[in-house]
């Protein structure tokens, strides 16, 4: 099985270290979900921290309208998903 990629300074990729990997685990059938994802190690947190840290200091020169923009795109692109987004949250929690 493959194990999901991390999210890092806007890039998707492969774990450089991972510590371990995890599952989901349905809790209405105890079955594990199909996705794996990896524990990161220590050196890929900080590098995450790392990478967040300068997004934030990047944000602060974005203009407020800028902000709201892209908020409201985001919020829109979750609505649009909802199904989707509410179906995977059923699994992984077994609530309605």
């Amino acid at each position: 099985m493959t194990v999901q990629p991390v999210l890092i300074a806007g890039t998707w990729r492969s774990s450089d270290a991972p510590v371990g990997t995890f599952q989901a685990v349905n809790p209405a059938t105890k079955l594990p979900l199909p996705e794996i994802y990896p524990v990161s190690s220590w050196e890929e947190t900080e590098l995450t921290i790392k990478a967040a840290a300068e997004a934030a200091e990047e944000l602060r020169d974005v203009p407020p309208e800028a902000r709201a923009r892209f908020l409201e795109t985001f919020a829109d692109n979750i609505e649009a998903r909802a199904d989707t987004i509410a179906s995977l949250a059923h699994l992984e929690t077994g609530l309605a």
